[in-house]
């Protein structure tokens, strides 16, 4: 695609090119560095053009070019028509933040954006999850009294930013189902589902808990991933009973295969019963982490590329310089994402505790020496009403930066909801971050500001926005709630 991109924009060069002196368009005067070009009926045929991540227009979004109302420049506001286009104006003619506002989207920033015609995409902005996934998993080895507990996590397929933000809730869910275990309370993810099993713990326990519950923000056909796995019942018990961290007990789980399946979310509340015997993982491929500091924890998570759906096949702890075998899906390309956290902050379901620092490679890439990592950072500071302070990440020599991104969400402490509000671009790593004053204020409720470090090992220049989650390596990240 970005080779027929490259070629249109050639012919369309060589075009120009050829016109005859009287069809050019004048030069821009001194200081002007852009301008609208126009056919000879006097319209336009450079603009930007604003589209959703399914590729619809996105018609009468708002534009704001520049800091503030009427600054750089007077009517600096402008309206995207009906196919989500929007013209270049004359008196843009130095680099300007360029954000885009439209209802049901995230609001969206660009810094330091010089007009050229490019087509940008928005994210949706999701309301809180409204649609419930229920059901039973089956396909199960069962035998009681093995010493082992048989069990799955159903889930949404992922895709690469889910791994490199590394958002444990994306395994684990936040909601959790409550089940007693020996006449105590006992939370459990409500994304697990353990058919019913006796195993002995001191006296016979049984547990159960078959009924996993997922949720989504929208209606439609959602690629779900079930897997099937286990881990010994004493162990883990033991380990949640004298508070051992979570990301100690990591390696005692272990992964045999499961299920993918496409399933119609389209009502408030859905069931659907899962066979998680589909397919098993019967291969390993070794995963070797880095030197670090004692007060680290990696993880390292072997993930099959199903046609650009991700499924996670294990996840294990390693210990600084260590070789450890994961599970694979074998016959789908292997990913390996290796997330490095300080220990103290590795809570988890706690998503304010988001630093972190991660490296996301083909396995082949990833065997060919220990990954290195961009340093982590500290949290962002509010600086003033719009501004906030970065700090810029050591680096690898070999990563090349590819783009700051900020994520901005409401925090309704009230309601217990975060929704994410605006997302905002830089080409470059920058130490600090100003938001335009958009004309319209929005809710005066608490705000969460997530900052990411983007980088790659492969240099590459992208278009400013989802692409650059495509293209990149290499994140650092944290955040800061005000």
């Amino acid at each position: 695609m970005k080779k027929i991109m490259l070629l249109f924009g050639v012919l369309a060069l060589l075009g120009l090119s050829a016109c005859s002196k009287d069809d050019k368009p004048e030069k821009p005067k001194d200081g002007k560095l852009w301008g609208i070009i126009k056919d000879n009926q006097g319209q336009n045929l450079i603009n930007y053009s604003i589209i959703s991540e399914d590729g619809q227009a996105v018609r009468g979004a708002k534009v704001l070019i520049g800091d503030s109302l009427n600054a750089p420049f007077l009517n600096n506001i402008l309206t995207a028509d009906d196919s989500g286009q929007f013209p270049i104006p004359t008196e843009w003619v130095s680099p300007q933040s360029l954000t885009i506002d439209a209802p049901g989207f995230l609001r969206v920033t660009f810094l330091r954006e010089v007009p050229i015609a490019r087509q940008i995409i928005m994210h949706r902005s999701y309301p809180q999850s409204t649609h419930e996934l229920k059901g039973v998993t089956t396909g199960h080895p069962l035998k009681d009294k093995d010493g082992f507990i048989d069990f799955s996590l159903v889930m949404s397929t992922m895709n690469r930013q889910d791994l490199l933000n590394f958002d444990i809730g994306k395994f684990v869910s936040p909601q959790t189902d409550k089940i007693t275990v020996v006449g105590q309370p006992v939370e459990l993810p409500s994304n697990a589902s353990i058919p019913r099993q006796k195993e002995s713990y001191l006296l016979p326990v049984t547990l159960e808990k078959p009924i996993y519950r997922l949720y989504f923000p929208e209606a439609g056909i959602q690629k779900i991933y079930a897997s099937r796995a286990r881990f010994p019942f004493k162990k883990v018990v033991d380990g949640f009973r004298n508070n051992v961290p979570f990301y100690e007990l990591l390696n005692e789980f272990e992964y045999y295969g499961g299920t993918v399946k496409d399933l119609a979310v389209l009502e408030p509340f859905n069931s659907a019963d899962l066979n998680v015997s589909e397919f098993n993982f019967t291969e390993k491929r070794n995963v070797t982490a880095p030197s670090f500091s004692a007060d680290l924890v990696y993880v390292g998570v072997t993930v099959a590329d199903m046609n650009g759906y991700m499924i996670p096949t294990d996840i294990k702890r390693l210990t600084s310089g260590q070789t450890l075998p994961l599970t694979i899906y074998q016959g789908h390309p292997v990913i390996v994402a290796q997330v490095l956290k300080r220990a103290a902050e590795f809570k988890v379901l706690n998503s304010s505790s988001s630093r972190l620092s991660a490296v996301i490679l083909p396995w082949a890439d990833s065997t060919k020496s220990p990954a290195e990592f961009m340093g982590l950072i500290a949290d962002p500071v509010k600086s003033s009403d719009y501004g906030f302070t970065l700090e810029i990440p050591q680096s690898p020599a070999t990563v090349a930066p590819l783009a700051t991104y900020l994520l901005l969400s409401d925090i309704d402490e009230a309601q217990k909801t975060v929704q994410r509000t605006w997302e905002v671009y830089s080409k470059e790593w920058v130490s600090e971050v100003r938001l335009p004053n958009w004309p319209t204020p929005g809710a005066a409720l608490k705000k969460r500001v997530e900052v990411s470090f983007v980088g790659s090992l492969n240099g590459e220049n992208v278009d400013l926005g989802p692409k650059v989650i495509e293209a990149a390596t290499h994140v650092t990240r944290s955040s800061a709630d005000y």
